[in-house]
């Protein structure tokens, strides 16, 4: 039997009694997200972290600063928590390499955060993404099992997209864009001035906006459409 099933067999759950609770952390410029429920990152001044739960399990929470990085985990005890409500709240003001990796977590962000630094985003979780950036340069990595929601602005976007799932990208506002598509799902892309699409997915590929077609490979199942 291995640690993850036992983990399973072994699982505590919540009482019940939501309580919120405020983690002072340090400043980071590397965020690490690891964890279940609903992450909701909010652009601000002040850097900090709220998470309203089930009373008797915040001590599965670990949100330790190291090195760059902020590290926040749900599952930091043997036992397995099963929670009746999540909600983890990220207050960062500067932010380069944002990862994600929950499991069974959802990540969101309502309001956009600008930077004025390039932003590098790994997603690697079970579960979806809604991100909404204002930044120089994005490249993102995807390799979820989820939706991947993206808003925004950006100077050039870079993807590499090997997800089963749908990419939403036509609320993001990009100048120059590039994608290598090795997903399961459809992508909607948006460009104003170039885009490079590489296709060798299952699923359709749909891009708008101005954006001069550099180059395309259409190797995979699905079409590549420019659409209004």
């Amino acid at each position: 039997m291995n640690f993850k099933k036992l983990r399973q067999m072994i699982e505590i759950k919540g009482n019940g009694n939501i309580v919120s609770k405020e983690i002072p952390v340090s400043s980071f410029i590397r965020l690490h997200l690891a964890a279940k429920g609903l992450i909701e990152l909010l652009p601000s001044d002040e850097e900090k972290v709220i998470i309203e739960t089930d009373e008797n399990l915040f001590d599965y929470f670990e949100v330790v600063n190291s090195g760059r990085t902020l590290y926040i985990s749900s599952e930091a005890k043997f036992r397995k928590p099963s929670f009746t409500k999540c909600i983890i709240k990220v207050y960062l003001r500067q932010i380069d390499t944002l990862y994600v990796r929950c499991d069974g977590g959802d990540v969101n962000c309502s309001k956009a955060i600008t930077l004025d630094n390039p932003l590098e985003i790994k997603i690697q979780s079970i579960g979806n993404t809604n991100l909404n950036i204002c930044a120089p340069a994005i490249k993102v990595l995807s390799q979820c099992s989820g939706n991947v929601t993206l808003k925004g602005k950006c100077g050039t976007l870079t993807i590499k997209n090997q997800s089963e799932g749908n990419l939403f990208a036509l609320e993001m506002d990009a100048d120059e864009l590039s994608i290598r598509n090795m997903a399961e799902g459809n992508v909607e892309l948006y460009a104003n001035r170039s885009i490079s699409i590489a296709h060798w997915g299952q699923g359709d590929v749909h891009y708008a906006g101005n954006a001069v077609l550099t180059d395309v490979k259409q190797y995979g199942n699905g079409m590549i459409k420019h659409v209004k």
